[in-house]
């Protein structure tokens, strides 16, 4: 094979990992525009469709794990298209629900599959991906996760303003089906364990010291922060704006803009700048001071449009150099640490969902914003943190 055919053959991996994500992160984000019409259709309110969301993050979250250390001795594409088999079913069996039960049940599924995937991806391009060029590599994966919120969600409420939320759960099973049939053909098989003579073994515990914990803690509370949005901004829209499925879709996107721009940006920037997580906290700390007021000023629609976009950028501009610090670890257990991560960030997802939705019923919006922007400023004293203490462990050597 030559170098081109290596370069293509690397893209068109990319480009699976990067339609795969976009699938998985659409389900996980999928019930945000339908929250009221899917409690009014199985016969609850709107906190208990938001504790379904939480269900599924907790599934996701055990799985991610699970499948991570699982890739790291079966491989990373077998966890992969398993994974999205079982999603695109589980869709299809979450649009015929007609009860909350029975809905709870396919979404929870669906969770274990989202987790599946997204613990095995980052690993399956890390190790395929020179360490110079990770940083852009994992971005694209990334921005995987932000197309679905400039198209997924956005087009799955397009699609529900016509054809019923149930219509848009299908729509999103084919597309599943059409990933799947990708990732088979698209992603090379894994390559082959090197052995390495007279180095002592490294398991998952030898490296779970206070220093990755300490950045695990970061990136856990970065995603709180993002998952209040990415659940509530939504419905946020709604009650303020009285938008239809139609606006409401439009206006997501231009909101979702934001994020793919500062995916791009931050997988360039994590290539580049050997102080990943000064940045990050950086990014985190803006990201912080925009959220409050996204959700507590009174404004104008186009004004909170242009801040939730601000927002959005400032907020997946961190995400690759976070993702990129945390790929560094050794590749016998990549899968193990980066499907870790996941399952932090499914605690953060349900701490949004069940926590939000507290918060939601007794202050309204206001106090929202600040439980999301508290998040993030806890993320950056953790981020200080770890920069303290790597700066200490480099001193002593």
């Amino acid at each position: 094979m030559t170098a081109a055919d290596a370069a293509h053959r690397l893209v068109a991996m990319l480009v699976a990992c990067c339609a795969g994500t976009f699938i998985v992160t659409t389900s996980g984000n999928s019930l945000a525009p339908f929250l009221q019409v899917i409690a009014s259709d199985v016969g609850r309110d709107l906190a208990a469709i938001a504790h379904l969301i939480s269900f599924a993050a907790i599934a996701w979250g055990i799985t991610s794990w699970v499948a991570g250390s699982l890739s790291d001795r079966v491989g990373r594409k077998p966890i992969l298209i398993a994974s999205m088999a079982v999603l695109a079913i589980t869709r299809v069996g979450f649009s015929f629900a007609e009860s909350y039960w029975a809905a709870t049940a396919w979404h929870v599924v669906a969770g274990l599959a989202g987790g599946g995937f997204l613990g095995a991806v980052f690993a399956c391009v890390s190790d395929h991906v020179p360490a110079k060029l990770r940083g852009r590599a994992l971005g694209w994966v990334i921005t995987g996760q932000s197309i679905s919120m400039v198209l997924g969600v956005p087009l799955l409420a397009y699609i529900g303003s016509f054809a019923g939320w149930r219509g848009a759960f299908r729509v999103h099973a084919g597309m599943a089906v059409i990933s799947l049939l990708s990732l088979i053909w698209l992603v090379p098989k894994d390559p082959a364990r090197q052995v390495i003579t007279g180095r002592e073994h490294i398991s998952f515990r030898s490296v779970l010291k206070p220093e990755l914990l300490v950045l695990l803690g970061a990136g856990t509370m970065e995603r709180v922060c993002f998952a209040t949005i990415a659940i509530y901004l939504a419905t946020f829209f709604q009650q303020n704006y009285s938008l239809a499925f139609s606006h409401l879709a439009w206006v997501l996107m231009l909101v979702a803009i934001g994020n793919l721009f500062g995916n791009l940006l931050g997988g360039q920037l994590a290539d580049r700048f050997s102080h990943r997580m000064l940045l990050f906290a950086g990014s985190l700390l803006i990201t912080g001071i925009m959220v409050i007021p996204l959700l507590v000023a009174p404004l104008t629609l186009t004004l909170s449009i242009i801040l939730g976009f601000a927002y959005s950028f400032f907020n997946a501009l961190g995400r690759p150099l976070y993702v990129a610090t945390l790929s560094e670890v050794p590749n016998e257990v990549r899968g193990s640490v980066l499907g870790f991560n996941i399952t932090l960030a499914s605690v953060g997802w349900l701490l949004a969902a069940s926590g939000g939705a507290q918060i939601l019923i007794a202050v309204g919006f206001v106090g929202l914003g600040i439980f999301a922007g508290c998040m993030a400023f806890i993320g950056v004293a953790l981020s200080w943190w770890y920069l303290r203490i790597r700066k200490q462990r480099h001193t002593a050597v």
